[in-house]
């Protein structure tokens, strides 16, 4: 081989600049050309089947416009054409979404974190810089340990009457403004959030919280929370690498404007309760009006700017979903109209009607506003909830209808979605999509189960806030339809939109004219307290 080499022509030697560049050059050429043959050579088939994709995808964009333009309708259009369980690429990122199926749905819901990743799900669609890295390591376990362990279900009703006092006197305000002005609401979704934002403070944080981060932290969080989900929503359709620096980080910027208003609002409240020498810890409390959350932080000796981060997340948590959820079971009544209005108007005289200490019960016994809120959660829960990454080595197996499970890869996602399982005729019945609080699955408070009515989600990850919103709720819709202020949607209402990623609102901005009540649903009436039979 030597001697043959010898007779071979000497290579022409190459200018020295350029070597460099051309032996780069045919390294990436080199690289470029291997690549796709190593992934080849390494790519085995899989023993299970795969899901089915889900139909009609566009070049790089997957079905990234067809869901974001109508994410109910592409859901179900899908589902009737392929199966409950079908994977959709959203630009780029393959996402296996589960549109019934009980099996299916539970095992998903139950699988532990080092198996189906909940974290590494929301860190994928950008909530680490929207949320901050504090909220989606400790926030889900910090939040559920105040409710359960702080405070617990006794403490939760007998919040009640203290809530609806706080979102009565919000909402007094925001009417009462309107009414000085002609009698208009423009927005009364709008209007709704900005006084369970207050409320959320007030009751949760602490009221003198609220009064030293004033008006203005109000609207500069809803700003935040609304550009946040904006970005979520971007992050989910597009590469990380282009919806990082045109979203994800300017949102962080926002957050961290927000938590800067918090911290020095906390940290003020606390310096100066550390100055009063005197008193019981709950004198404190009431003296400096803090809330359950202001005592955990100080019962873990959390630093301030955690704090901060923390009540962040509470309130982005907290506050859309109980505003929406409320106004939607008013709007849904007020389409309704007939008996349904008339008695939910009714109950909701009787909450008001009742000394402070008898509210809470009162409004636990209504029936009707119990089943109106339900009800308007089915039909404007999330299209895709409960996102979960494949982190097991193994990958997941994953329950399919027809017997054989279908394999998710490691590294994938897997999300449940919950309208789909509400808009279910087989769960629900041929009127699935109308809202009818009547239903017989409304008949008893704990009926239907978390996997038939998902909207607080299920399993490991279950929302633990669940009930303490549903007070909310109930309490808001209650101001809404039985308060000092008779409050009128013009009709037809805007028809309901889910393009957001929270629940699902309305197509245009709800107008409703304002008066003050001609009746007496502000003066105490022992009598009229308690006629409520309890649902049976």
């Amino acid at each position: 081989m030597s001697t043959l080499l010898s007779f071979l022509p000497p290579f022409p030697s190459l200018p020295s600049p350029l070597t460099p560049l051309l032996a780069t050059l045919a390294a990436l050429a080199g690289a470029l050309l291997l690549f796709p043959l190593l992934r080849l050579a390494r790519r085995r088939p899989s023993p299970h089947r795969r899901p089915p994709s889900a139909a009609a995808p566009l070049p790089l964009l997957g079905h990234a416009l067809s869901y974001h333009a109508s994410p109910t309708a592409f859901l179900l259009s899908q589902r009737s054409r392929i199966g409950p369980i079908f994977k959709l690429n959203l630009a780029g990122r393959r996402v296996v979404v589960v549109c019934g199926g009980r099996e299916a749905a539970k095992k998903v819901a139950t699988a532990a974190e080092r198996v189906l990743s909940a974290r590494r799900a929301m860190e994928a669609v950008g909530l680490g810089e929207s949320l901050g890295a504090v909220n989606v390591g400790l926030g889900a376990e910090f939040h559920r340990k105040v409710l359960k362990e702080g405070m617990g279900a006794a403490a939760t009703a007998e919040l009640a009457p203290s809530v609806l006092a706080a979102i009565g006197a919000a909402v007094g305000v925001e009417l009462e403004a309107a009414v000085e002005r002609g009698g208009e609401v423009a927005d009364l979704m709008a209007m709704v959030r900005r006084c369970m934002v207050r409320c959320v403070v007030a009751m949760f944080i602490g009221s003198e919280v609220l009064r030293r981060l004033g008006d203005s932290f109000v609207h500069d969080f809803i700003a935040f929370h609304d550009a946040a989900e904006n970005a979520t929503l971007k992050a989910a359709l597009l590469p990380h690498a282009l919806a990082l620096p045109l979203f994800l980080l300017p949102v962080a910027r926002k957050r961290r404007k927000i938590t800067s208003q918090l911290a020095a609002a906390i940290a003020s409240l606390l310096k100066d309760r550390k100055e009063v020498q005197n008193g019981t810890q709950s004198n404190l409390d009431a003296s400096f009006g803090a809330g359950p959350w202001i005592r955990a932080f100080e019962f873990f000796r959390l630093e301030t700017e955690d704090a901060a981060e923390l009540s962040a997340g509470l309130l982005f948590s907290a506050h859309k979903s109980s505003a929406i959820g409320a106004t939607q079971a008013f709007l849904f009544c007020h389409e309704q109209g007939g008996e349904l209005l008339r008695q939910a108007v009714e109950d909701s005289r009787k909450v008001h009607r009742c000394p402070r200490n008898d509210k809470g019960i009162t409004l636990d016994l209504s029936d009707t506003l119990r089943r109106c809120v339900k009800e308007a959660l089915r039909l404007t829960a999330h299209p895709i909830g409960a996102v979960r990454t494949v982190v097991s080595p193994k990958g997941f197996l994953l329950p399919a209808p027809d017997g054989e499970p279908y394999w998710v890869a490691p590294g994938e996602m897997i999300a449940l979605s919950h309208i789909a399982v509400h808009l279910d005729e087989a769960e629900w019945g041929a009127d699935a999509a109308q809202f009818n609080p009547e239903r017989q699955r409304w008949s008893t408070p704990r009926a239907p189960d978390e996997y038939a009515h998902a909207t607080f989600s299920q399993g490991v990850h279950k929302c633990p806030g669940e009930h303490m919103a549903l007070m909310m709720m109930r309490s808001a819709l209650a101001v809404l339809l039985g308060g000092e202020y008779e409050i009128t949607p013009a009709m037809p209402l805007p028809p309901l939109s889910s393009e957001r990623t929270t629940l699902a609102q309305r197509a245009a901005a709800v107008a409703v004219r304002v008066r003050r009540a001609t009746g007496e649903a502000g003066a105490a009436d022992l009598t009229a307290c308690m006629p409520c039979d309890p649902p049976s």
